[in-house]
């Protein structure tokens, strides 16, 4: 056969390019995302692969994971009893709201001590200091030693009292530039308040995290609520900032701000203090305990710390 044969013969087979195929990029909002080959010669789509539900959700899973060990305790929710994160959330609330009007009274307190007005003298501020720290250690002395021994007794009544002391420290901020004549004694009374709430937090705090505390984890608690605590301390100080930038000089406006926000603060702390079911016997508890069971109504742990 010669090369003009050759050359004449009919073309048995060409070669076919690979038919180039189409990815679709997985779709974040649907369950299933699929890489689809599509044919060019008209030919039937046929799925080549399939990912997971969604190709972020591992990124997720480690970030919810970090962010649970960074405030939450290892185990969560079994490693604490019933109650833990409402009772953190609506705290959380409340330590929000008492850093914002903090910064409310501290403004207020600054107006009363001189602060920009040319007549005052930096010994009265100075004077003024003094006895604010003299009253507040005196006051911590004197309910140490008068309740401390029932502190323990009545956490929840304790726990509500510190806060409604705290409320009415930072009110008396608020009223002493109001009243210059007498700032001195109602800085004093605020500062006596303030240290009052301190000590009956800080009594009622190791016993409401002993009672969260179920599997031995009770140091850990103490650490994860101090990072929580941090963390709104930054949030209040923050919207504090923005809120002191908003209101400026209307004297007002923050009073009316400072209500709002001491209202608020008053029913996060009675729903925070709602989510306590303690398990220990104290006298109010035991009146309830007897009155149910004379009543033949249910004594189990929730429904008698709903009654008290």
């Amino acid at each position: 056969m010669s090369w003009a044969d050759v050359v004449k013969a009919p073309v048995v087979a060409r070669y076919k390019p690979p038919t180039p195929t189409t990815r679709v990029r997985p779709s974040r909002r649907r369950a299933a995302a699929r890489a689809v080959e599509l044919q060019e010669d008209g030919g039937p789509a046929r799925v080549v692969s399939e990912t997971s539900t969604d190709a972020l959700a591992p990124r997720r899973r480690v970030r919810r994971a970090r962010l649970i060990d960074v405030f939450l305790p290892e185990g969560y929710p079994r490693s604490v009893a019933p109650g833990y994160g409402a009772y953190q959330l609506w705290d959380a609330l409340q330590g929000l709201t008492s850093y914002v009007r903090a910064n409310l009274a501290y403004k207020a307190t600054l107006e009363g001590l001189g602060v920009g007005d040319v007549e005052a003298s930096a010994m009265a501020g100075a004077l003024a200091n003094v006895a604010r720290d003299a009253s507040s250690s005196l006051a911590g002395l004197l309910l140490a030693y008068g309740c401390s021994r029932d502190f323990g007794r009545r956490v929840r009544q304790w726990r509500l009292a510190a806060d409604v002391a705290n409320d009415c420290g930072l009110a008396l901020q608020m009223a002493a530039p109001l009243c210059r004549d007498r700032f001195v004694v109602l800085a004093c009374l605020a500062a006596a308040c303030h240290c009052a709430c301190g000590v009956m937090a800080g009594a009622t705090k190791a016993s409401i995290s002993r009672h969260f505390a179920v599997q031995g984890n009770f140091e850990e608690l103490v650490s994860k609520e101090g990072s929580q605590e941090q963390f709104v301390n930054v949030l209040g100080l923050l919207l504090g900032y923005y809120v002191l930038k908003v209101l400026n000089e209307s004297t007002k406006t923050v009073l009316i701000a400072f209500v709002l926000l001491t209202l608020l603060h008053v029913l996060a702390n009675i729903m925070a203090v709602r989510q306590l079911r303690l398990r220990t016997v104290n006298e109010p508890r035991f009146r309830v305990l007897m009155d149910r069971f004379l009543r033949n109504l249910p004594l189990d742990v929730a429904a008698v710390g709903d009654a008290e």
